[in-house]
This record gives C-alpha cells, sequence and structure tokens, in this order.
C-alpha cells in the first residue's frame, strides 16, 4: 500500500499532470493487487476506488469518438436520423485482421452499435473466428511455448498463439498465464518500471519506419539487420548476413520495399552501413523534408525494444541453456595434449580418386621438388586440372 501510495503521489506532484502516465501506473497497480489478491487479504475499498478510476479512464476513451471515415456511407431518408452504411466487403476486412469491435468503430467513426447492427444485417460475427480451446488445451499450448520462450509475456503470448493458428482473447491468454506461469507473472509485474518520456507519435502505418544493425554476434561474423514500423510496431524486415556493408542493409531495406512499399521517413543512426538506405530514400522521398532522419542509435526507440524483445524471447535466456564456458569448452577439446614431438602433419586417410596407373603418370608428370615461379601455385594448378581430367 505504502508503494501505491508513494507513486501517485509522484505522479500528481507532476504540474501539469501526466494523464497517460497517471493511467499507466493505476493499470500497473492494479494488476500486481490481482497477482497478490489469492495470498494477502487486500483492503477492498482501495482496490474498490483504483477500480472505479480505471472505469473512468475507460469511459472517456470511448467517449473520445472521431469523425466517420470515408468509407462509411451516410444514407438520409425523408424522416428520422441519417443511417451509416459500411460495405460488407470492408468490414469483413476489419474482422479478419483481428480487431476488435470498439476498434473497428472508433477507425470508421461510428459508435458500436452501428457496427453491430451492420453485422447482423450482414450475417458477419466475430465469435465464430475464435478457437474453441478448452482450459487444458490451452494451458498446454502456453505451457509448450513458455519451455521455449520462459521471459514472454502477455502481448507476444497471444501474437505466438495467433501465428499457431489459434486465435484466443485477452481474457483467455491472461487466466491462462495465470494458471501456468503465475511466479513469472508476478517477476515481471515486480520489476516493471515506467519512464515518462516524450509521447511518441506518428501519423499512421508506414509514415516512419526504424532502421538498425545489431553487432552482438559480430565475433561469430553474424550482424543481424532488422526495421521495424514506428506506428504498428510491424516488423518490416529481419534477417542475418556476414557483412556490415551499405549494399547489405540497403537489400534487406529493399526486400521490405518490394512487400509494403516505400514508407514516406525511415529513421536510422548515423553509421556508414545506412548510407545506401539514406540515398534511396532521398532519391525516391526528395530532400528537405526529413526522408531520413538520423540520430543516435540509443534514441532510436522502436527497434532499440525490438533487439530487447528479440532477446528475452529467445530460449538461449533460459536458465537450463545457460551453461558454464569452461564446461563448454571442455566438451569440444576432450583430447589430450600430445608430448610427444611430431615431425609433420598427421592427415585424415582419404580414398584416391585416380588408379594406380593414374597415379603413376601424375607422380611423373609433375615433380613437387621443382623450382616454381608463383609459390606452388603453377603446381598445384597442374594436378589439380590431372585429376579433373581422370576421374
Amino acid at each position: 500500500m505504502e508503494r501505491i501510495l508513494r507513486r501517485l503521489q509522484e505522479v500528481l506532484q507532476r504540474q501539469p499532470v501526466d494523464i497517460d502516465y497517471l493511467h499507466f501506473v493505476l493499470s500497473h497497480e492494479m494488476g500486481l493487487l490481482h497477482s497478490f489478491a489469492n495470498v494477502v487479504q487486500l483492503p477492498q475499498d482501495v482496490v474498490r476506488a483504483l477500480s472505479d478510476v480505471l472505469r473512468i479512464f475507460r469511459l472517456q476513451e470511448e467517449h473520445q469518438r472521431p469523425l466517420a471515415s470515408s468509407y462509411v456511407e451516410v444514407v438520409g431518408g425523408s424522416r428520422g436520423q441519417t443511417k451509416f452504411v459500411v460495405s460488407k466487403e470492408h468490414l469483413q476486412n476489419l474482422i479478419d485482421m483481428q480487431l476488435s469491435i470498439p476498434c473497428i468503430a472508433k477507425l470508421l467513426g461510428v459508435c458500436k452499435r452501428t457496427v453491430f447492427r451492420q453485422m447482423r444485417e450482414e450475417g458477419l460475427s466475430v465469435k465464430g473466428s475464435y478457437s474453441n480451446l478448452t482450459n487444458e488445451e490451452l494451458d498446454s499450448l502456453v505451457r509448450s511455448v513458455k519451455l521455449r520462450m520462459p521471459h514472454i509475456g502477455y502481448r507476444m503470448m497471444k501474437g505466438k498463439l495467433q501465428a499457431m493458428g489459434h486465435r484466443v482473447r485477452w481474457e483467455q491468454v491472461s487466466a491462462s498465464m495465470h494458471r501456468v506461469d503465475s511466479a513469472g507473472i508476478f517477476e515481471r509485474f515486480s520489476g516493471l518500471g515506467c519512464v515518462a518520456r516524450r509521447t511518441y507519435s506518428v501519423k499512421g502505418p508506414h509514415s516512419l519506419v526504424h532502421v538498425d544493425t545489431n553487432h552482438k554476434l559480430i565475433r561469430y561474423g553474424i550482424v543481424i539487420f532488422a526495421g521495424i514500423d514506428g506506428y504498428s510496431r510491424k516488423i518490416m524486415y529481419l534477417g542475418a548476413s556476414n557483412n556490415n556493408k551499405a549494399s547489405t542493409a540497403l537489400g534487406f531495406f529493399m526486400s521490405s520495399v518490394e512487400k509494403f512499399g516505400f514508407p514516406s521517413r525511415v529513421r536510422g543512426d548515423q553509421g556508414v552501413e545506412n548510407v545506401g538506405i539514406a540515398q534511396c530514400m532521398f532519391t525516391v522521398r526528395g530532400c528537405g523534408r526529413a526522408s531520413y532522419i538520423s540520430g543516435k542509435s540509443v534514441h532510436n526507440q522502436r527497434v532499440e525494444r525490438l533487439w530487447r524483445d528479440v532477446w528475452m524471447a529467445h530460449p538461449a535466456t533460459a536458465p537450463e541453456n545457460l551453461e558454464d564456458i569452461q564446461d563448454l569448452f571442455l566438451d569440444w577439446n576432450h583430447d589430450q595434449v600430445r608430448e610427444e614431438s611430431v615431425s609433420g602433419v598427421i592427415l585424415p586417410p582419404i580414398q584416391c580418386p585416380l588408379g594406380s596407373q593414374a597415379m603413376a603418370e601424375l607422380r611423373t608428370g609433375i615433380n613437387p621438388e621443382t623450382t616454381s615461379q608463383d609459390n606452388g601455385r603453377d603446381l598445384y594448378k597442374a594436378a589439380l586440372d590431372y585429376v579433373i581430367l581422370h576421374t
């Protein structure tokens, strides 16, 4: 309780009050209280008061409705209010994108009752698109995903299940993760913090794409390239290469352009590997409009968050996969050190592709001890040509 009081006082002491930050703090603390509900007896008046404040936030968001979009046809009659009509194809596309009814209503600029009425008239339904999984089946799927990605959260778990072909409601995902991994949920909640930052805002999808390269595996000759949409956080491209050249970065970027088209702007760091992308954007979108925005890599927040998600969701971070590096070297290099002196190089036995007669002709025709004018390359080339000719 002291923690909740302290955090709320810190938010309210900032003038003007950041409403979004206050909403985040309340949601975070309510989630923590729900995790403790079955273990610790909590004062119900405090929980009820916090729930009422969150309910006010939700009501305020519902009343902030934009104007009707161009996909909505306004039909007026001789009497009564005008009627909003949405085409069946467009409404079906929005449902197939797995958007919620409140989100569809907000995008179209109409109320939820209008969307429900249109769906009823066209015979469309959202319930039929959800998977009919029992709690045991869902828990089994969640448990298998947690074994591979132990640090995965609610949002990534829902996306993983969706990639596996199962569309599940948020409530089912949350309840299943509480049943399967309640200790992990408490650990993530207790370590979660929030820093009041400037609000990230772009007009829409493809307005700004963040690109970056990751060099954590450069010692193994692996460079990871990534690009992510700033609005939807859709991964535009994610791949690896054995070099950090500008042509390689441009190749990954153009592969996303072939699928999704050119973005309005690109944000990247000041590395030389992004020169090709910058030149391409200036050529296509023009100069003087920030077609390519360069700056510090640590401020490229969308793609930096992507690196964190990729690393935390990888099974290599699981405790059972983190072996001692000394044991790893012992497994690889288990041969004993030879103390006796060796005058040459020991080669494994190989099968010669030449017959006995062809081998005798090779020894007669090419003498490896003769003087070479090309550091032995001419003798090697002659022997290789002979072997290719006689096999």
